[in-house]
């Protein structure tokens, strides 16, 4: 009866989304819009005013002198036109983050420094043609990269010098196209989403994970408030998991391997349209799983990647300054539970609270699901996208404006049913070209639940950004 309720509840709140108003309008952009001709017009007929005499003080014939200037102004015309060609925009990032955990851990060190250096080209060679770099020099102390420069299928561990992102663009009036490197993100929600299904995970540090970027070809059509996408993956990239003291224990005698087949074609289809003022979008992925499973073979546990078919729907929409989002998914596994996931969130912002220019943003967040059938024959190891069920995500910020450069956020995960969670507040200082931030890491809960596990990363940390 309980989960009939819940499932009930799930389909009211999408049905009250049908009735909010909310429009998200992309902006467009025009690469020629620099092209100064206007200016080179005006040159043309200034010119042709005081055309009679030239510094020498002899008369000149006009017309050929205008004739001349024609010339001229076809090959500026020309020169504006080709330097487009080399429209070139590098940006680079340095990040440094500092952790100093409360306890010593037998996996890794008290303390953890990591340095990122993530440069990033744009070459634009017109209006409709561009090729878009992003790559991440990482090193820290405790190994978490190893190797020098990683593959184009990323292997399942970090590397020295990556390329997270590398693709050919090509935009027209209605369709685009995107070859290449590529990280997706196709979430509504906060962490936890059944719509995200395309890119790997990066899990080398829980509480910092990222996204994995992939090769694959993005094919999609706008019209008006409609689009339509398609997503082909020829090969399979597997997540990389937790190290250090994010890495779970494996019972004495027992070792771990992963069995990776990267000769696996996955697809994703996404169809959104904007319906009544609301953000509907639904989606169906036929590939791999970007989380393992687990196998026993004599003393070893294999780690292997199931089939799945993933269906889903996701809704945002605004009532009364609240922005209230939705997404439900229904998981199909090869190897593996078949199960309904979904999440339901509510963000606001408040301005002019203490004073006239302060925001306050809050995001409350809550994750379930229901499993349909259970899948006995496999070896239970942690599901990323599973274990925060039934717990509430927040995320709160606060900001006083009119050029105050500090800001405060807060972020947690509560565990409903077994009580562990996971906060992490921090103060950031920022100004045009650099960012610094402070805070504290609280990680506890019982041996069994989700950040029991991790009880051992309570920490203190300090991250510095700088933009050039």
């Amino acid at each position: 009866m309980e989960k009939i309720i819940r499932l009930i509840l799930t389909g009211l709140f999408f049905c009250f989304l049908s009735s909010c108003a909310f429009e998200q309008k992309k902006p467009s952009v025009n690469y020629l819009s620099s092209i100064d001709l206007a200016g080179l017009e005006a040159r043309k007929e200034q010119l042709k005013e005081d055309i009679r005499v030239d510094h020498s003080g002899y008369p000149q014939d006009p017309g050929k002198k205008v004739e001349n200037l024609e010339s001229t102004l076809i090959v500026d015309k020309k020169k504006i036109e080709k330097s487009l060609i080399a429209d070139l925009s590098l940006d680079l990032m340095i990040e440094t983050k500092a952790i100093f955990y409360e306890e010593k851990s037998e996996k890794s060190k008290q303390g953890f420094l990591e340095i990122e250096i993530k440069p990033e080209a744009e070459v634009i060679f017109n209006d409709s043609i561009s090729v878009f770099l992003k790559g991440v020099f990482s090193f820290d102390t405790e190994s978490y990269s190893t190797g020098t420069i990683n593959r184009f299928t990323e292997k399942n561990e970090r590397w020295l010098a990556d390329l997270e992102e590398g693709y050919f663009c090509w935009n027209g009036e209605r369709v685009s196209l995107r070859i290449g490197k590529q990280i997706f993100d196709w979430s509504v929600a906060d962490t936890i989403s059944p719509m995200d299904n395309l890119s790997a995970r990066d899990w080398v540090s829980i509480a910092d994970w990222k996204r994995v970027g992939i090769p694959a070809i993005d094919w999609r059509f706008d019209v008006d408030d409609y689009f339509f996408e398609v997503v082909m993956v020829p090969k399979f990239t597997a997540s990389k998991l937790p190290k250090g003291r994010w890495q779970e224990d494996l019972p004495q005698g027992v070792s771990a391997r992963e069995i990776i087949d990267e000769n696996q074609v996955q697809y994703a289809l996404r169809a959104g349209l904007n319906w009544q003022g609301v953000d509907w979008t639904a989606s169906f992925y036929d590939g791999v799983s970007y989380n393992p499973y687990g196998l026993m073979n004599g003393a070893t546990s294999e780690l292997r990647y199931s089939e799945e078919k993933v269906y889903s729907l996701s809704a945002i929409g605004e009532v009364g300054g609240y922005i209230l989002k939705g997404e439900l998914g229904h998981y199909e596994q090869e190897k593996g539970d078949d199960f309904i996931q979904y999440v339901v969130g509510i963000r606001r912002e408040f301005e002019g609270l203490l004073q006239l220019t302060d925001i306050l943003s809050m995001l409350i967040q809550y994750t379930n699901e229901e499993i349909i059938s259970k899948d006995k024959s496999i070896l239970k190891v942690t599901d990323f996208r599973r274990d925060l069920r039934n717990s509430v995500l927040t995320r709160i910020s606060y900001e006083k404006g009119a050029g105050s450069p500090w800001k405060i956020e807060i972020e947690g995960i509560q565990g409903i049913s077994k009580g562990d969670y996971f906060v992490r507040p921090k103060i950031i200082y920022f100004q045009d070209d650099f960012e610094i931030e402070f805070g504290v890491q609280l990680v506890d809960g019982s041996q069994k639940s989700f950040w029991g596990k991790y009880s051992q990363a309570n920490a203190f940390f300090v991250g510095l950004k700088y933009f050039f």
